[in-house]
């Protein structure tokens, strides 16, 4: 049931799954919850099926309504019988809705652990998936939770910066996976990884007249004193 128009200001929670996914660009999703609400924000992959815990600020557009406009959120794997047959018959190759459904009459919640992780045990249990089609299977699960994983450490890493959209998916394009992992081993390697990305000038991104304020500049300093040194911590004029 959609959502009764709501006039807030506060950071409010909002949860549910994600059920059609109405744009996504540059890393931004708008999207429709399976109750009719529609939420708006940066996510880097989103999957429809998949429950989502937002948290934001209600909007009003003039066109389309009352939207949930979200800057953080958590997901995790649905629990919800019919919501787990949605999720894998939209996210897995061979699974339609006998197959979702033979699947979760086997194993119940647990299907989805028992799809990603017991291939020949799904292979012998379930008539219609072949050892091969059940490896297929798991290798989409476990794609899609590497997405998830990779989602959550670049907004770790990157929270509270000013890199971009398009930075983001200028980071995931030339290192994928290991994007993480080479920000850790070198976190100077952003402000290449930006500039390839926008082509702008500092005076152009800087909000004050102080070169702290040059989101490169904070990005990199949050990352290596964060990781390489948690116990220092960025002023409060860096952090803006």
């Amino acid at each position: 049931m959609p959502v009764a128009p709501v006039d807030k200001s506060a950071q409010e929670q909002l949860q549910g799954a994600l059920a059609t996914i109405r744009y996504h660009q540059a890393n931004f999703l708008i999207g429709i919850l399976d109750d009719g609400t529609t939420v708006k924000g940066n996510m880097l992959s989103p999957q429809v099926g998949l429950e989502y815990a937002f948290q934001g600020r209600w909007e009003r557009h003039p066109r389309w309504g009352d939207q949930f406009s979200f800057t953080d959120y958590r997901s995790f794997y649905p629990t919800d019988l019919d919501a787990i047959r949605s999720y894998l018959m939209e996210n897995c190759k061979w699974i339609g809705p006998e197959i979702s459904k033979r699947l979760v009459t086997a194993y119940g919640e647990q299907t989805l652990a028992v799809c990603k992780e017991e291939s020949e045990r799904v292979a012998s249990d379930i008539a219609g998936i072949t050892l091969r089609r059940a490896q297929e299977i798991a290798a989409m699960l476990r794609n899609n939770e590497a997405d998830e994983n990779l989602q959550l450490a670049l907004k770790n890493l990157l929270g509270g910066t000013r890199v971009s959209r398009r930075a983001v998916s200028q980071i995931l394009k030339k290192w994928g996976q290991d994007a993480p992992a080479h920000i850790r081993e070198n976190p100077y390697a952003l402000i290449e990884a930006i500039d390839e990305a926008q082509r702008i000038s500092t005076p152009h991104i800087l909000q004050r007249p102080h070169p702290a304020t040059d989101f490169r500049i904070i990005a990199v300093k949050r990352s290596y004193l964060e990781l390489s040194h948690p116990d220092v911590s960025l002023s409060k004029e860096e952090r803006l």
